[in-house]
């Protein structure tokens, strides 16, 4: 049966058929990367912005199985990469990174007895309001969970200067000799010379 990857699903049913989505869609299909991916140009003049970005490709895959047969912990794993417009913190360039996440996941429903599932190694725990998931919103939170805190280039490819400039070199520094003119004076102090 072929099953829609936006739609909602019973995790057994999903771990039961051991379900994998391939996906090979755009920016624009994960609203929350596009939201997120606004965001980060918000820097930028409208005229500097890419006009056509939501439409570069996501692709990868997220499959469904149970972690541990005997306790019925239904996993997914997933595999996903796109290549995003941000802007580097460095030189305020535009460039495309590229975003790529793989995580294995252990579902725990929320207000479950106990615990919940216990964590197992190698595994992220993801907590869920009911039973149902719709994989296309765990792919979409894995990306913008993904998503660098401060982009920058690799420093051979920025634009921003890493050399010190003539100021730099040439300021005066007056704490420079500090830790020498106080250890001259605790010797000036020492009562055993």
């Amino acid at each position: 049966m072929v099953r829609s990857f936006t739609d909602a699903y019973a995790l057994n049913e999903l771990a039961d058929s051991q379900q994998v989505f391939d996906i090979s869609l755009k920016i624009k299909d994960f609203p929350r990367l596009t939201e997120a991916v606004e965001r980060e140009m918000d820097a930028l003049e409208p005229a500097e912005r890419p006009p056509s970005w939501v439409d570069l490709p996501v692709s990868g895959k997220i499959g469904f199985g149970y972690a541990d047969e005997r306790s019925g912990s239904v996993s997914a794993e997933l595999a996903v990469s796109a290549e995003v417009p941000v802007v580097c913190q460095r030189c305020l360039e535009l460039f495309e990174f590229e975003l790529e996440t793989a995580a294995a996941l252990l579902f725990a429903q929320d207000g479950a007895d106990g615990d919940g599932v216990a964590v197992r190694e190698g595994y992220e725990s993801w907590e869920l309001n009911d039973d149902r998931v719709r994989p296309a919103e765990l792919v979409d939170e894995a990306l913008v969970m993904a998503m660098p805190f401060a982009a920058k280039h690799q420093e051979d490819r920025c634009g921003a200067s890493f050399a010190p400039d003539e100021e730099e070199r040439n300021t005066t520094r007056p704490f420079a000799d500090l830790k020498a003119l106080m250890a001259g004076a605790d010797k000036k102090r020492d009562p055993a010379e």
